[in-house]
């Protein structure tokens, strides 16, 4: 989320202010009771002070699953608290959903996205009078504050305590808990044994360990990585590589998430990964103090390669 180019940055912030009032279409929605709540807790977070007063727009997406139904909601305004560190300007084409509709709510425009089936399908709106629009083909552009919240909710309706995430600072979603079983079911104490969700490494409150510890596993790398030459890449990560680690800390490589650009190093790096997952079982992650699955990154340095 973040990055170190100035002159891109503010490059970015006169997109924004441009491609932010960017719209198309307009197709009242009527908000449920908890939709109401949940924005108004969201505004009132710290961390939403300038969005809370700027009265900009508020993006909604909906989304289901075979296990779940989710809301996220965010605020499509710029705010210059983000300029120092760099978060501001990430653009997002919402068209990847379709543009179900809008309505206002205290003093800020909620625009809502999703798919047909997951907005009729969802327990978060009153669908009484209500048209759904074609798919958009414009292409809104849309820039948001990366205080991004998403919630869960079980088909039964009891509250996903582990799939509902804040993005920024703050973790704790307690008040989102009392609010989801004020209004549908009570959370469930455990995570159901059929749920075999995957988390991100950065998803997770506690994220898997290497058994022997990071520097360990640095050594371990360094002095397996057989292939030595110079790079043109310039950055002092040229190679990633994710792996799954399931709830009993078993790992297996998945994926090189960042390519050097030559296949040489990239094989070696996952014949260095394929010998980790093999030789060593891991500490695996902790979330909402559940054991889940969870993937893990295993980063190749530039000293690993390039020769000394």
């Amino acid at each position: 989320m973040k990055t170190n180019i100035i002159i891109l940055s503010i490059a970015i912030i006169f997109s924004i202010f441009t491609s932010c009032n960017n719209r198309y279409g307009s197709n009242e929605v009527i908000l449920s009771d908890f939709l109401k709540e949940l924005i108004t807790l969201y505004l009132n977070d710290p961390e939403n002070y300038y969005e809370a007063s700027r009265k900009g727009n508020i993006i909604i997406l909906t989304e289901t699953d075979w296990l779940n139904y989710f809301i996220s909601i965010h605020a499509a305004t710029p705010n210059p608290r983000f300029i120092l560190d760099f978060r501001v300007g990430t653009r997002v084409t919402f068209c990847e959903y379709d543009f179900v509709g809008e309505t206002s709510y205290l003093g800020h425009t909620v625009r809502i996205y999703g798919s047909s089936d997951s907005f009729f399908d969802s327990p978060f709106f009153s669908t009484r009078g209500f048209k759904f629009q074609k798919p958009c083909r414009n292409h809104f552009l849309g820039c948001y504050n990366p205080n991004i919240w998403e919630v869960a909710l079980y088909k039964d309706l009891s509250f996903s305590k582990m799939r509902t995430f804040k993005t920024v600072n703050d973790n704790d979603i307690s008040l989102i808990q009392k609010l989801v079983e004020r209004h549908f079911n009570p959370t469930r104490n455990t995570v159901p044994a059929f749920d075999s969700f995957v988390y991100q490494w950065w998803q997770v409150e506690f994220k898997a360990e290497f058994p022997l510890g990071e520097d360990y596993l640095r050594h371990f790398i360094s002095s397996n990585f057989n292939v030595k030459k110079e790079l043109n890449y310039v950055g002092k990560i040229p190679v990633a590589a994710n792996i799954f680690i399931d709830r009993n800390g078993n790992a297996t490589f998945k994926e090189i998430s960042r390519s050097s650009g030559d296949d040489e190093i990239d094989n070696e790096a996952i014949r260095i990964v394929e010998k980790i997952c093999e030789n060593y079982t891991f500490t695996p992650a902790m979330h909402r103090g559940e054991i889940v699955n969870s993937t893990y990154s295993i980063v190749f340095l530039r000293n690993d390669i390039v020769p000394k």
